[in-house]
């Protein structure tokens, strides 16, 4: 019993030296205010657009199914949303919220939309 004991104890040890931990973070640009500058300065308008991905009426993998996004309460399809985003500035701010039964897909094309157009300042919530 007692070498069983020591037997879990080095593979304790072995696995704690060799563990690495993921660096998901070293691979996201996050955008941190200065400290340079005065502390009177009035901070500029931050420009933010809502779109929200929506769940498919129609399942995924059936014919008929067509993603789903809204802008400010109002449905658009793919091409309508990405005329939109044509017109947007690099500075603007886009906030994704996907409900909770959208499909990942739909996601993935509307953020490789958004890098089309150089658009990186983007954040995505899920839920409502």
């Amino acid at each position: 019993m007692t070498s069983m004991i020591d037997v879990v104890f080095l593979l304790l040890v072995f696995f704690t030296c060799t563990y690495e931990t993921m660096e998901r973070l070293t691979y996201m640009e996050i955008i941190r205010p200065s400290a340079e500058g005065p502390a009177t300065e009035e901070a500029p308008e931050i420009i933010m657009y809502r779109i929200e991905v929506l769940p498919r009426l129609v399942p995924f993998a059936e014919p008929g199914s067509v993603a789903r996004y809204a802008m400010n309460g109002r449905q658009l399809s793919l091409d309508q949303l990405e005329h939109v985003l044509s017109r947007f500035t690099p500075e603007e701010t886009i906030l994704i919220n996907c409900a909770t039964r959208s499909v990942h897909h739909d996601l993935v094309i509307l953020m490789d939309r958004c890098m089309k157009y150089k658009l990186d300042k983007v954040s995505v919530v899920s839920g409502r």
